[in-house]
């Protein structure tokens, strides 16, 4: 059987890093993390790779307007670099 988890995105970035490494350990296929009044989701999800780098990664809710990089998540992984991401005219 395979089993996702939905990481909670909430909270201490620490404690994140942890539930995706329990995540791995256990023998989970994925992880998942939402967008919802919580950090960037893919953000998070590029920093969680190195952590847990046996499961798959996925958004559970990703919105679809233009968003900047959420730069407390990137500032915790020295390999994301943040920039201002916004078009012309935004």
């Amino acid at each position: 059987m395979k089993l996702s988890a939905l990481i909670p995105t909430t909270g201490e970035f620490d404690q994140i890093v942890l539930h995706a490494r329990l995540a791995d350990e256990l023998g989970f296929e994925s992880i998942n993390c939402s967008h919802i009044s919580a950090r960037d989701s893919f953000t998070t999800l590029a920093a969680l790779a190195a952590a847990a780098p046996r499961v798959q990664l996925g958004t559970a809710v990703a919105p679809i307007y233009h968003r900047a990089a959420d730069r407390e998540t990137a500032r915790r992984d020295a390999r994301v670099r943040v920039g201002d991401t916004r078009a012309p005219g935004w």
